[in-house]
């Protein structure tokens, strides 16, 4: 198991190796077609995997086995997608802090340009919409596809699932029961690749973003390296509770008994997706139990 490294981390290793991800599939014999062992654990297709990351964009990768995943729901466990699924590589892209916060911003009281009344429309459901949502939505979809490719060039059958659903495909996303879910759980998936913990507002906390963070995951056949899981807890639980005090439509719901003291792999909480959905313009709440959290600032 290995320690999650962040993009310092392996920027600086990938200085002195430049070239070798363009290169490495005709220098190195271990990414050969039928000369993969999959008993073992491919120590330099995972460092590659995580600097192609790295390199272009992404703030935080873990990687997670498949097994970690047992009690999905039918058919939307790793191996129910890639059957010889051997890891889950996950990787968060980070929201700027001024997007997630967009309320403190000096045009959001005084803007000269935006009417009072059309202010808090424009910073919510355009800029913060955008550049902390959709932007980084699109970059997660690109380092996903590049390294769904780069692992299939190596013989690794690899497939990965939009970051989210955009505004053309909520049709589709009714389509899936309780619908608010993907067909794949990005939040369990930075979880159990050691990069978070459930926290009370339902998404992935991260130690140095908070919840503050976008994900998306490629399931590989690749035997890849996993990352521990991580040992402390990041929410800081009900001592804390802003975001469930602070969630305008009271939308955010704990579960009864649950371990306080525990580390939380599954939530916590649920949310009443409908509630979030109809009130986020009226309130302007749009993203709030995120901004709110203490956590990583």
């Amino acid at each position: 198991m290995i320690e999650i490294q962040s993009k310092s981390d392996l920027v600086r290793e990938t200085r002195n190796r430049v070239g070798l991800i363009h290169f490495s599939s005709k220098m190195n014999h271990t990414y050969l077609k039928g000369e993969r062992n999959m008993d073992h654990i491919d120590s330099i297709l995972t460092r590659d995997v995580r600097s192609l990351a790295i390199n272009h964009g992404a703030s935080l990768i873990g990687i997670a086995t498949p097994e970690r995943f047992d009690g999905a729901p039918k058919g939307h466990h790793p191996r129910d997608i890639v059957e010889e699924a051997r890891s889950v590589v996950t990787f968060g892209i980070q929201i700027p802090w001024l997007a997630s916060n967009w309320p403190t911003l000096g045009m959001a009281a005084q803007s000269e340009l935006l009417l009072p009344e059309a202010r808090s429309d424009f910073l919510q459901n355009y800029f913060y919409k955008t550049v902390g949502y959709d932007f980084i939505n699109e970059r997660l979809n690109q380092i996903a596809l590049l390294l769904t490719n780069f692992l299939e060039e190596r013989g690794y059958l690899s497939i990965y699932f939009p970051a989210t659903f955009a505004e053309e495909h909520h049709r589709f996303q009714e389509m899936i029961k309780n619908s608010g879910f993907g067909p794949f759980s990005q939040r369990h998936a930075a979880v159990l690749s050691g990069l978070a913990e459930f926290g009370l507002n339902n998404v992935a906390v991260t130690p140095q973003y908070g919840p503050r963070i976008r994900f998306n995951s490629v399931i590989t056949a690749a035997p890849l390296e996993p990352n521990n899981l991580l040992k402390e807890k990041v929410c800081l639980g009900e001592d804390c509770g802003i975001c469930v005090g602070e969630c305008p439509p009271g939308a955010i719901g704990l579960l009864p008994d649950i371990d306080s003291e525990a580390f939380w792999l599954s939530p916590p909480a649920r949310t009443d997706v409908s509630s979030c959905r109809e009130n986020r313009n009226p309130c302007y709440c749009y993203g709030k139990c995120i901004r709110v959290c203490p956590v990583g600032r």
